[in-house]
């Protein structure tokens, strides 16, 4: 019994029994695989057939081609004839452009020359005439250099008269704001006086009892009795020349204090001065005090504190103001 241990036992067992080997290839090869050398023998053949038709019909396709490409070349040669006919043709027309071309450019020569001689004429005039206007601007120049110099003149004198009437205005400026001052004086008095006068009817209206007017030294000594330390003296001197000060009781009988500020037209200064006034009585007094405005006009800007109640405001009459 022969026996297989490796692949060289196996090989020289098929080569010292070769139907062995034919038997085996049949047991490892499918049939397509052993069909395979009569399919490609069959595959080769077809394709030989095949490749012979293929060549046969290029080789007429080639010829049909070649015999286009003759159509064409002829159509090719007549074409190249016709285009040295036009060529031809052009040429003679392009010569023909070129004469008439030469004809143009001495025509237009002789122009520019005929135009260059015209044009120097009218250089010739242009000199001319800017020397004509260099002229005329001299004496132009001449003529505004005077005028400069009489506007000059003319200025000074106007500066002097300016002059002149300034100082004239500064004095009647000067003269009128002392007029000003004067019936601001005049009004002012008018004023207090009437509102003086009124001095009880205005404490009736504020709904006191009017007592007295407190004269200027009962005014000097309530600043004395006082602590003022705190006080500027710029303040204490306006307390002390306040425009009327009353002395009332209220409904209930009690002490109390008027401070008015009198004013031909009353403005913010005015109600400043009524209510620090109201303020310094109740500080020196310990009494209740009220501030009042009297005048015949009244700025707006104190509407608001006179409608608030915080200023009694009472209004002058004209008829107070005028001159017995």
């Amino acid at each position: 019994m022969t026996t297989i241990n490796n692949v060289e036992d196996l090989i020289r067992v098929l080569d010292e029994n070769p139907q062995w080997l034919e038997i085996l290839r049949a047991r490892i090869l499918t049939r397509e695989v052993l069909e395979l050398p009569q399919r490609l023998a069959e595959f080769a053949v077809a394709s030989d057939r095949r490749a012979e038709q293929h060549e046969q019909a290029n080789n007429e396709r080639f010829d049909s081609i070649d015999r286009r490409f003759g159509g064409v070349d002829r159509r090719f040669d007549a074409l190249e004839q016709k285009v040295d006919q036009h060529q031809e043709a052009n040429n003679a027309r392009f010569d023909g452009v070129d004469r008439r071309f030469d004809a143009l450019e001495q025509k237009v020569d002789q122009h520019q020359e005929a135009n260059n001689a015209r044009f120097d004429g009218v250089d010739r005039r242009f000199d001319a005439l800017e020397q004509k206007v260099d002229q005329h601007q001299e004496a132009n120049n001449a003529r505004f250099d005077g005028v400069d110099r009489r506007f000059d003149a003319l200025e000074q004198k106007v500066d002097q008269h300016q002059e002149a009437n300034n100082a004239r205005f500064d004095g009647i400026d000067r003269h009128l704001r002392s007029v000003d001052n004067d019936l601001g004086y005049l009004k002012g008095s008018h004023a207090r006086y009437a509102a003086l006068e009124d001095a009880a009817v205005i404490a009736e209206m504020m709904g006191f009892d009017y007592i007295k007017s407190l004269t200027r030294l009962e005014l000097y000594r309530m600043v004395r009795m006082a602590d003022t330390t705190d006080i500027p003296s710029n303040v204490l001197d306006s307390f002390r020349y306040a425009d009327l000060v009353m002395e009332a009781t209220d409904t209930a009988g009690e002490t109390c204090y008027i401070a008015v500020e009198i004013s031909f037209t009353v403005d913010a200064r005015d109600t400043g001065r009524a209510l620090r006034n109201a303020d310094l009585l109740t500080r020196f007094t310990g009494k209740a005090a009220q501030a009042a405005v009297a005048g015949l006009n009244r700025d707006n800007e104190v509407g608001q504190q006179i409608e608030s109640g915080a200023v009694f405001w009472h209004q002058l009459s004209r008829n107070d103001l005028e001159a017995e």
